[in-house]
């Protein structure tokens, strides 16, 4: 398609991007994904790789596939010109390695030796990609629990403080970066918790981490999920609302709509995607607070959402904007013409 998504893009100033696609970097569509790159985007989230998970299995060892699959998404990112590039996530609790993980479940980390390997960590990953990675998610869904085997135990054994413990040692590593918080669930505030219009609870939640950190100097942006139940869209204007009441630049970190729930014949189906897609990116640019937007991965069958790992995977979910085979549906066209509309104002 001539032109794409980041023809416009480009000419609003809109940074717009993707998560790289793990399974289509290292399948036989890559250099496919790749021209999807070159034509739609113009920034890139690198994240496979990054999870502590990955990073750092075995304490002490860094793990070398993390490292080399972290570098060739750079590289290949960086041969079709994108260099836009963040980094996801430094500290995502309740997702550490099981060494720590388990650690930290029984007690063996006093607050002391806990803080030194959160610090050690975050020092480790950005010194390697300093030169090439120039914005971090430095804490992904802070204060949340998720079970009798997960939860966020840096902030039982730290207290809430661990949030400015890791943005603090960010801005130490690199005074350059831009430092997000990133959560879901935070974008509005007519829903109930886990409904995909949003929850009061997380966004005032965010707000209180967001104001004690911009207090100290130490954070340059929130990143809102915003992935929608197509059955249960946001309220434009609580979005914005929303976005507005934060007092520091906003991203669109992980945007997709989820058809799950929305049933009908597949034309009605993608009508509806389409207006949802484009609704969240209008109220994204009217908000007058939104620096990026970037969704989460790409090619409907290789979705997180279509995966059978995942408790919310659904072959139902068809939530992206491109299909099975990597060509556009109807939300592609719908937000084309969205950006250009915002290039002719």
């Amino acid at each position: 398609m001539p032109g794409g998504l980041r023809e416009p893009a480009n000419r609003i100033g809109l940074r717009l991007g993707s998560a790289v696609p793990w399974m289509l970097f290292n399948g036989p569509q890559r250099q496919a994904m790749l021209d999807v790159f070159a034509r739609d985007f113009n920034a890139a989230t690198i994240h496979n790789g990054f999870y502590w998970t990955e990073w750092e299995s075995q304490e002490g060892q860094v793990s070398a596939r993390a490292l080399d699959q972290c570098r060739r998404e750079i590289a290949a990112l960086r041969a079709i010109g994108i260099t836009d590039l963040r980094g996801h996530p430094l500290i995502f609790p309740g997702y550490e390695p099981q060494w720590l993980a388990e650690g930290m479940r029984a007690g063996r980390y006093k607050k002391a030796r806990l803080a030194e390997i959160v610090q050690q960590h975050i020092r480790q990953v950005m010194e390697l990609f300093r030169a090439d990675i120039r914005e971090w998610v430095v804490v992904n869904e802070p204060y949340r629990f998720y079970g009798p085997t997960q939860g966020d135990y840096f902030k039982l054994i730290l207290g809430e403080e661990y949030v400015d413990l890791a943005f603090q040692t960010a801005r130490e590593v690199d005074p350059a970066a831009k430092l997000l918080l990133n959560d879901w669930d935070n974008h509005g505030t007519r829903g109930l918790s886990g409904a995909s219009e949003g929850s009061s609870e997380t966004v005032v939640r965010n707000k209180t981490i967001v104001e004690r950190l911009k207090a100290k100097g130490l954070i340059d942006g929130i990143g809102l999920q915003v992935h929608v139940n197509a059955a249960r869209p946001p309220h434009k204007q609580d979005m914005i609302d929303t976005m507005r009441g934060y007092g520091v630049p906003v991203h669109l970190t992980e945007l997709d709509v989820n058809l799950k729930d929305v049933r009908g014949e597949p034309a009605q189906r993608f009508e509806k995607q389409a207006r949802v897609y484009v609704e969240v990116i209008e109220a994204a640019l009217e908000s007058g607070v939104c620096e990026s937007i970037c969704v989460w991965e790409f090619g409907d069958r290789y979705s997180w959402l279509e995966q059978t790992w995942n408790q919310y995977g659904s072959p139902d979910a068809d939530p992206t904007w491109l299909d099975d085979d990597l060509q556009p549906k109807p939300a592609y066209e719908a937000v084309r013409r969205a950006l250009m509309a915002w290039v002719d104002r």
